[in-house]
């Protein structure tokens, strides 16, 4: 902490003169080496080339202060929405470069450039640090491994996942399309992406699923390579959004822990005033927005659906939390506290206190061996909508752990959220 403070006091005036916001800075271990990375903004996005002026700008202030006092450091300047060479990185317009690294060390390092492709880094290095094994990836290139040496020159490619790109080329496969969104404070932006049909027509409105997990510290907004379910409802018509509320991670500190004490209730609103904001645009069916998620995400879709019931039509849960009283200690004490310290946090954004406002369709899918999300989650919801006389639908998963998956298990699971899908949002 004292490293991190004497960091943003010595680099933060600097780098607010050239134009950016310093939102955070760290000292961590990340992959065997300790960073200093420093998170940089500014209103219209930052480029790779926003992130080196900063990077020759402190510099040497940074040398001179000797911040780290006298440890090795790798010094990182991240742009947004990239993860590049060692470093987490922040998350903001455009998704960004790939950030600069440079090594230093108490011998003064030379300055080496480590990610050159844009996207999503990560480095396996050997014991000796004489090599290191670059892996990236970003939404539209499958993962590359690169063998590097110290000095930064690749030694050969160990796989380039040429096959898979080749194969691709037969499918007409949609892209990601990486947005910013109003957050429900009204000054806030959120990261998104949305993934529309290959014969997108904008002169017609789609119906809209939103795809989300929503919990602390979580990213599924990234840069990265990634093919699953929404390829296949992209291709039947729907446009998918993926959206990070606040509380979630890479964003700064602020960001992330202002859902201390109420786990639900920014993440909800948030995500409520984005269904809004994307519910106006032209190519969107306002009439027919949905949500999915499972885990966190199942106790977001299910709480989103009643709490922005003017918004929502149609929600799929799957492995909800629907009382944070149910979940384990260890976990929901570290973001809530305990049950008689903050009972309004525990209870104001329950699911099943908000059951007589569910308007739309619910679908809830629980494993009955569920060793993370306890099945009573789902159990206890489902009583208190029966008892509020609510329809709802729900799927239960005989001896399925949290991943309810085993033999054709996964297939008709997935099959059935498509059905409902299909049933309730086209």
């Amino acid at each position: 902490m004292e490293i991190c403070e004497a960091a943003r006091q010595c680099a933060g005036p600097l780098i607010e003169k050239l134009g950016y916001e310093l939102v955070d800075a760290e000292y961590a271990m990340q992959d065997g080496l300790m960073c200093l990375c420093f998170y940089i903004w500014k209103q219209g996005g930052v480029s790779l080339d926003d992130c080196e002026q900063v990077s020759r700008a402190i510099e040497a202030p940074i040398e001179q202060a000797d911040v780290t006092q006298g440890r090795p450091y790798c010094l990182c300047v991240s742009s947004p929405g990239e993860r590049a060479l060692k470093t987490e990185r922040d998350f903001e317009r455009n998704l960004g470069a790939c950030v600069t690294v440079e090594l230093k060390s108490a011998l003064k390092g030379k300055k080496k450039k480590l990610t050159p492709t844009k996207g999503w880094n990560e480095a396996e290095f050997s014991k000796s640090f004489k090599y290191y094994i670059n892996i990236v990836s970003n939404a539209d290139m499958p993962h590359v491994y690169t063998l590097y040496a110290a000095n930064g020159k690749a030694v050969r490619t160990l796989e380039d996942n040429a096959a898979l790109k080749a194969k691709l080329e037969d499918y007409a496969v949609a892209k990601k399309e990486f947005i910013q969104i109003p957050a429900a404070d009204g000054t806030t932006l959120l990261n998104a992406w949305l993934m529309k049909p290959v014969n997108f027509d904008a002169s017609k409105s789609y119906p809209l699923l939103i795809v989300q997990y929503s919990g602390p510290n979580s990213q599924q907004v990234s840069n990265s390579w990634g093919m699953d379910w929404t390829q296949y409802l992209a291709q039947e018509g729907y446009i998918v959004a993926c959206i990070d509320p606040r509380g979630t991670a890479a964003r700064g500190e602020e960001f992330r822990k202002c859902t201390y004490m109420q786990l639900g209730k920014i993440e909800s609103d948030d995500m409520i005033a984005a269904a809004k904001w994307l519910a106006g645009q032209s190519y969107i069916d306002a009439q027919k927005v949905g949500i999915w998620g499972w885990s966190f995400g199942g106790f977001m879709s299910s709480l989103c659906l009643m709490k922005g019931n003017d918004v929502f039509s149609t929600a799929i849960a799957v492995a909800p939390v629907t009382h944070w009283g149910f979940y384990d200690s260890i976990y929901t004490e570290r973001f809530m506290r305990r049950p008689q310290d903050n009972p309004s946090g525990y209870n104001d954004n329950s699911p099943i206190n908000w059951v007589k406002h569910l308007k739309g369709n619910l679908l809830l899918c629980h494993g009955t061996a569920d060793d993370n999300v306890h099945v009573q989650n789902t159990y206890e919801l489902s009583e208190a909508l029966v008892q509020a006389n609510k329809q709802f639908d729900m799927q239960i998963y005989t001896n399925r752990n949290h991943s309810i998956y085993g033999g054709y298990t996964r297939l008709q699971l997935y099959t059935k959220f498509v059905n409902y899908l299909n049933q309730h949002l086209k």
